[in-house]
């Protein structure tokens, strides 16, 4: 009987010991969220100064040489004199380009820029998602349509030259289409359609067609990661699409693909020396 009685006053101890660390952890973790919210709601803002920033530092931070570059960039982007985020935050252009060149730059949390920008993180991330909305808005159709004006037969014809010459095979071909997965975060619903078998991992997908210098010409997307790049193919319609750019241009133009995509007319296989 002692020894029972023993035993449960061990284990009472025990017991008791286990709850007094989980209660000194919880009150440290208060302790400290309740700190960061302090600092967060009365943090002094500092508006960032572009035009004084060496141009050492504005290289680093943002990829630009110097200040004038910024302002080039955002008139050509025609960003709104202001942005507006969605708890009514009001910013500048130019502090909404310089979030949007931050946070592009390199990898970072917003926890990192709030220093430099002078702005708490809530507000670094919803400027971030306004100046980006505002630009596609703007410019979106610069990818969804490919009835652009620098796409003409001289340039076509030109592209149609640089791949000739790396592959030695098709003197047709003006681009490449391909699909890209961008791997997320394993959402809360809908996981199998996220969830692409072949990279194994959830993801969203894109179809992209690029041409040899380097651009963009057209970006179809997002779709689910179980899709294939054949499905991608047939929902944006692109055989039609090349099909009427073709007859613009006044000659049968094609695109070089991989076996991955589909073997179908107006699209190429490269050769090894393309690859």
């Amino acid at each position: 009987m002692c020894a029972e009685v023993q035993a449960l006053r061990v284990r009472f101890a025990r017991r008791k010991r286990r709850i007094i660390r989980l209660l000194r952890w919880q009150t440290d973790m208060l302790l400290y969220c309740h700190a960061a919210l302090e600092y967060e709601r009365y943090y002094v803002r500092q508006e960032i100064d572009l035009v004084n920033m060496p141009n050492e530092k504005m290289r680093h931070q943002f990829r630009m040489e110097k200040y004038q570059d910024s302002y080039r960039l955002r008139d050509a982007l025609q960003l709104p004199e202001i942005v507006i985020g969605e708890n009514r935050v009001v910013v500048s252009r130019s502090l909404a380009l310089a979030v949007l060149l931050k946070r592009l730059a390199y990898p970072n949390r917003w926890v990192d820029c709030m220093d430099l920008l002078g702005r708490e993180r809530t507000q670094l991330s919803r400027i971030f998602n306004a100046t980006v909305s505002a630009i596609y808005r703007k410019h979106s159709h610069l990818l969804e349509n490919m009835d652009q004006p620098w796409l003409t037969t001289e340039r076509v014809d030109l592209h149609a030259k640089a791949i000739h010459r790396a592959c030695g095979y098709y003197d047709n071909c003006w681009g490449s289409i391909d699909g890209t997965a961008r791997a997320i975060r394993r959402p809360k619903r809908h996981q199998r359609k996220q969830y692409s078998g072949h990279s194994r991992k959830h993801v969203m997908k894109f179809q992209s067609i690029c041409t040899p210098d380097g651009i963009i010409a057209n970006m179809y997307g997002s779709c689910a990661g179980r899709r294939h790049d054949g499905f991608m193919l047939g929902e944006s319609n692109m055989r039609e699409r090349l099909r009427h750019l073709s007859g613009k241009w006044g000659r049968k133009m094609c695109l070089s693909t991989t076996r991955d995509t589909l073997s179908v007319k107006r699209f190429k296989f490269p050769t090894k020396a393309a690859t």
